[in-house]
């Protein structure tokens, strides 16, 4: 005999390291099927999910769900107290990235190289790989409202860093949960010479 899969049995979709239900929305035969856009389900991707049935049971599919572009645009850098400016020319396909030199980004006393990335339409930028010239910029400190950028197991989170930021050389942790998705731990963040780094390493997965 044929099962179905009747109005409101539940699927959970996958997308994005997010899980999402899925609810049958009438009585569906054996292969029956509909579509749900990816965007429903986990923000940042385009395309459309497919939900069927097969012998009762109600799956989702999002094989065909691809993240968002980044649009060509020009974008602002914080080090210290200072902004720079970085003109990203061509659109980036989400999950490609490229390095630049930090000078070109107008920052003369710095040095090294920044990395400029694109996370399902939002842009993000590490600088873990910049440094103060010798002598141009040490021990500055870093300037209030820095905008940092973590991820971790396909979660992405973009942190605004408050009013009060510790001197060149502090250390201060923020809730893994509070930024990235199904994380519990800290993040643990450095001041060096204007840069802030951020360390996911105690970022656990939360269980089932």
């Amino acid at each position: 005999c044929s099962l179905v899969c009747p109005s409101g049995q539940e699927a959970h979709a996958l997308l994005g390291g997010i899980v999402r239900p899925v609810n049958a929305t009438a009585d569906m035969a054996d292969g029956d099927g509909f579509t749900v856009p990816c965007a429903t389900l986990a923000t940042g991707f385009a395309g459309t999910a497919r939900v069927g049935c097969g012998q009762g049971v109600l799956s989702v599919h999002t094989s065909a769900c691809t993240g968002e572009p980044c649009s060509a645009q020009r974008l602002g850098v914080r080090i210290a107290t200072l902004t720079g400016y970085l003109n990203v020319t061509e659109a980036l396909p989400s999950g490609s990235s490229y390095t630049f030199p930090i000078e070109t980004a107008g920052f003369a006393d710095y040095h090294g190289t920044g990395v400029v990335g694109c996370n399902r339409g939002s842009f993000w930028v590490d600088l873990a790989g910049v440094r103060c010239k010798e002598g141009a910029c040490m021990e500055s400190p870093c300037g209030p409202y820095a905008r940092v950028f973590v991820w971790k197991n396909e979660q992405y989170g973009d942190i605004r860093m408050g009013m009060t930021v510790p001197p060149s050389g502090g250390t201060w942790e923020k809730s893994c949960s509070d930024h990235l998705y199904g994380h519990s731990g800290n993040i643990m963040f450095t001041c060096k010479d204007g840069v802030i780094t951020a360390d996911t390493g105690g970022c656990i997965p939360e269980s089932c």
